[in-house]
């Protein structure tokens, strides 16, 4: 049985508030303590002079936050209904779940990163096991819930074979070079999906059943990837190296990646937190729009605002790695805040909170 934190219950906006709270500062901790108290991956010698000492930290805790956080902190409700802990009372239950999802991260990380030695596609498998849960998830009508009757462990323990295998299958079939480029499997989808899922509640396809709705819905995803990839490459964010870059041993360029994630928080928290307040009376399609309008205006500002606020590098030299360094540092700080949303939202199932008012939000 889901429960919902006591705030859940307080009207908007009183309850985004709240929970918008919690996100930053679970997403600060997240950030300050392993990169600016802990610093578990040491200090750069060579770079401490010219005040990049940090880079192996904030490099490593980004992948660190790829590494699974997110397949882990959804798949712990949508696939093992928050077990052990569903008994416990919210949002304490969520905070547990939170914690030890971050330390089944840290299990996934250490896999790829020590034994497997999976370095580059870490971030590409781990992102498809996201979309898997999600597939064989929400998405899907909770399929594997209903099939166990919600019967824990053995739901989620199903859940968790199935989504890696598929994520693994997935990756296998991505090829090593696609038009001149080196492919991954970026983020990109996971923003398609807020927007038609999320946002738009699944139009123009909400009245149809399952499987056709997922079906269509995976189809948007792959079409509007592919153009959402195309304007932003147009606009100088690009998602994958050239083959030619690749050989070369280029640093990667974390643009279009780290705008993506960004657009994808403004949209979360006005949507998934407050719930469309103020706006949550407004028809279901001309509100989604705006909000993908409104959220785009604000997230390109935010961006011009971390391009200018990028410090001057010290010599010519280290143009490119002050860029590259901080850009990361902008996508820890987002990676940081979206595991806090993720906690509040998911975990602690503000999800299942009443629509504000109590009005239906379609």
């Amino acid at each position: 049985m889901m429960d919902v934190p006591y705030f859940a219950k307080l009207n908007q906006p009183m309850r985004g508030i709240i929970g918008t709270v919690m996100t930053i500062v679970i997403g600060v901790l997240i950030m300050v303590v392993p990169l600016y108290l802990w610093k578990p991956w040491g200090v750069n010698a060579q770079l401490a002079p010219v005040g990049m000492g940090d880079l192996d930290n904030v490099v490593q805790l980004g992948m660190y936050l790829g590494c699974g956080a997110f397949g882990w902190l959804f798949w712990w409700t949508f696939h093992m209904g928050n077990w052990p802990f569903q008994k416990i009372a919210q949002p304490t239950q969520g905070l547990l779940v939170g914690v030890f999802s971050l330390v089944g991260t840290y299990i996934t990380y250490y896999i790829f990163h020590n034994v497997l030695k999976w370095d580059a596609h870490i971030f590409n498998i781990c992102v498809l096991w996201l979309m898997w849960v999600f597939i064989m998830g929400p998405w899907g009508g909770m399929p594997l819930a209903v099939y166990y009757e919600q019967k824990q462990p053995v739901c989620g323990i199903v859940g968790f074979i199935a989504t890696w295998g598929f994520a693994l299958l997935t990756w296998w079939f991505v090829p090593e070079e696609f038009l001149g480029y080196v492919p991954g499997f970026p983020f990109v989808w996971f923003l398609v999906s807020t927007a038609f899922a999320l946002t738009l509640n699944f139009w123009p396809f909400e009245n149809t059943k399952q499987p056709q709705q997922l079906i269509l819905l995976v189809g948007f995803l792959a079409f509007f990837s592919f153009i959402y990839i195309w304007i932003a490459g147009a606009y100088g964010l690009t998602f994958f190296p050239t083959v030619a870059e690749h050989k070369a041993g280029a640093m990667p360029d974390l643009s279009g990646g780290t705008f993506t994630v960004l657009w994808l928080f403004v949209i979360l928290v006005p949507v998934g937190l407050f719930q469309f307040w103020p706006f949550h009376k407004m028809a279901n399609v001309s509100r989604g729009f705006m909000y993908l309008i409104v959220t785009l205006a604000i997230t390109v500002g935010i961006w011009l605002w971390i391009l200018s606020a990028k410090p001057a590098a010290p010599v010519p030299d280290l143009a490119q790695l002050v860029h590259f360094r901080w850009i990361f540092l902008a996508l820890d700080w987002l990676l940081a805040l979206f595991v806090g949303w993720a906690i509040v939202w998911c975990n602690c199932q503000l999800f299942m909170a009443p629509p504000p008012g109590g009005e239906s939000q379609h």
